[in-house]
């Protein structure tokens, strides 16, 4: 992905990353980016609440890693990076 300027907007995103409760969970008025000391933590806290509902919506780590773009192998690592696995 590229973007012409130094700040993403969400049309710059894949359509299959649109999910609108996701984003409004995000990036809505309700929430405020200054609950996190940076935009690390920002991103990490999207990051989480992505794979946790591919997690949720497939019945299978292949399934989930393919709706989101990523190896089973990344998925697998982003489960244990946030607490996710079963193992």
């Amino acid at each position: 992905m590229t973007a012409t300027s130094s700040m993403i907007q969400t049309k710059a995103l894949p359509n299959k990353f649109l999910n609108r409760d996701i984003m409004e969970n995000s990036f809505g008025k309700e929430e405020s980016t200054q609950q996190f000391h940076s935009l690390p933590d920002y991103l990490n806290n999207i990051e989480y609440q992505i794979i946790a509902r591919a997690q949720k919506e497939h019945d299978s780590t292949r399934k989930a890693a393919n709706a989101l773009g990523m190896t089973q192998s990344t998925y697998f690592r982003r489960l244990k990076k946030y607490g996710l696995s079963e193992t």
